[in-house]
């Protein structure tokens, strides 16, 4: 079936995709479409948010359906490292937390020169090269 994803600007694409797939599939397939990562998209239908691992028949969607694709825009390192905090820590617990772990980490990335910036980035590069 044929699916029309369309972003608010006006920008869009129609994807080829079964009604077995899961969303996280079809998100895939907006990513190499229109090149948005999947962890940035948000696709709704009517106004509700489809969940990564339901099908698209479990939500109707059908030959010709048209989609809503929102870009979310990534956390922050502060945001991530507050959130996660929050799964074992009181709110109060979790601010004091992030703002030492930001303090500390500021502190040492200030102390780290180019060339240990460019090595730290050259390793990083060949394990990603690196056949897992």
């Amino acid at each position: 079936m044929k699916v029309t994803v369309k972003q608010l600007q006006g920008t869009g694409c129609d994807i080829e995709i079964s009604e077995q797939a899961l969303v996280q599939d079809l998100k895939v397939k907006i990513a190499e479409s229109m090149n948005v990562p999947v962890t940035h998209q948000k696709v709704l239908r009517m106004g509700v948010a489809l969940v990564n691992n339901r099908t698209l028949k479990s939500y109707d969607i059908k030959d010709g359906t048209k989609l809503m694709l929102l870009m979310k825009k990534p956390d922050t390192l502060e945001e991530a490292i507050h959130r996660s905090f929050l799964k074992f820590y009181t709110t109060e617990q979790a601010d004091r937390l992030t703002k030492a772990f930001m303090e500390d980490f500021s502190k040492r990335m200030s102390q780290l020169s180019l060339d240990d910036i460019e090595q730290m980035a050259s390793m990083y590069l060949q394990q990603q090269k690196a056949p897992q």
